[in-house]
């Protein structure tokens, strides 16, 4: 072989080392740039949720069961109102819900803050639109207090409550006074329920409804397990040679 095939030959596998590292560079690059893009995705979407339950019960509480199940729910708004969802479902029976007395209190180091009662929110199904408001219970048209399997098996009021102070309420004691009739038998239901202020860490989207940066961290995912397989090919075939 001449030396003209030498300097040929050298020059052509230096160039072809020079690809390779470039490529290794590149795999390398894009391999960490989606490692870095994944977790900071994932670290985004780790958010710490408040929520409130009994503290030897579910978050949902049922205050009554018959022909009609009663369960409770308490939650916070976005502002600093709260919210206790009284529902009524798997109705089998003819309800009418006569009266239902809330009161609410927020304790705090032994001080406690009254909750006010800023609007009745009633409403059947998932009808969660256009709903009216009333101050008082006792406004509340008939044809809102009358419930039926027929008419919807499940019915909902909703006590928008507001404390008298901006402060953060850890815990709460609620007393529910309802008194309906169940096919024109009376029911009155006295209920005392201690809720505490609790709190998880969830991966939950930045918006439920509509977060497409989730659609990419599974399809980052898959891309940089195949980077990691072509720099693990890669590594294997250098090492084959080296040892050649």
């Amino acid at each position: 072989m001449g030396f003209a095939q030498l300097v040929y030959l050298g020059l052509y596998y230096h160039k072809f080392d020079n690809q390779a590292i470039q490529m290794r560079r590149t795999v390398n690059t894009l391999y960490y740039t989606f490692l870095i893009l994944i977790f900071f995705l994932i670290v985004i979407h780790i958010k710490r949720i408040d929520y409130y339950e009994n503290p030897s019960k579910e978050i949902i509480e049922n205050i009554y069961t018959g022909l009609t199940n009663i369960s409770t729910h308490f939650s916070q708004e976005d502002s600093l109102d709260y919210r206790l969802n009284l529902s009524f479902n798997h109705i089998q029976a003819k309800i009418l819900v006569k009266d239902i007395e809330v009161f609410v209190v927020g304790i705090n180091d032994d001080n406690s803050t009254v909750l006010r009662i800023n609007k009745i929110l009633p409403y059947s199904g998932m009808h969660n639109w256009d709903i009216p408001e009333f101050k008082k219970f006792s406004k509340i048209p008939t044809n809102l207090k009358s419930l039926n399997s027929e008419s919807n098996s499940y019915f909902a009021y909703d006590f928008i409550l507001t404390p008298k102070s901006d402060i953060e309420l850890e815990k709460f004691k609620i007393i529910i006074k309802l008194n309906f009739t169940e096919n024109s038998i009376d029911k009155n239901i006295n209920k005392e329920l201690i809720i505490l202020k609790k709190n998880k860490i969830r991966f939950k989207p930045l918006d439920n409804h509509s977060d497409g940066t989730l659609i990419l961290i599974p399809i980052l995912i898959i891309v940089t397990i195949i980077l990691a397989v072509c720099k693990s090919q890669r590594r294997r075939r250098e090492n084959q040679v080296k040892r050649e």
